[in-house]
């Protein structure tokens, strides 16, 4: 598992919906069942900030008590701050949640580089 094949599934996802922080680890168990879920943590957070400063994805503060709509962006100095909060990593914490989505670059870059073998998954083993 390396943070470039971990970025690509997480942009991946991303590009299909807003997806929430402990969502990305969970994608992670299913994918690499056997790397300890300290490294998964590393490697999606080092992951995230890669695809943030390309300005792949974007990050956001969603109610989780209300609709799934976006309420608040995420600037980029608060980012590292967020992602090292265990907190954030949560699907709800009073009522919030943070949320990631693939922003119209990223999606690009995506279609672009993205093979069917990519796509699939099968490269990442």
């Amino acid at each position: 598992m390396k943070v470039e094949d971990v970025a690509m599934l997480l942009l991946s996802s991303a590009t299909e919906d807003w997806i929430g922080l402990h969502e990305a680890i969970w994608e992670l168990n299913g994918r690499f069942p056997h790397e300890s879920l300290g490294r998964k943590y590393d490697l999606a957070t080092e992951a995230l900030k890669d695809l943030s400063r390309r300005r792949w994805i974007r990050f956001e503060r969603v109610r989780t008590s209300e609709s799934a709509r976006p309420a608040c962006a995420i600037n980029d100095a608060e980012i590292a701050g967020v992602l090292s909060n265990p907190v954030s990593w949560y699907p709800d914490y009073d009522g919030m949640a943070i949320v990631f989505t693939a922003t119209d670059l990223g999606t690009e870059h995506y279609m672009q580089s993205a093979t069917p073998q990519t796509a699939t998954g099968s490269k990442l083993q």
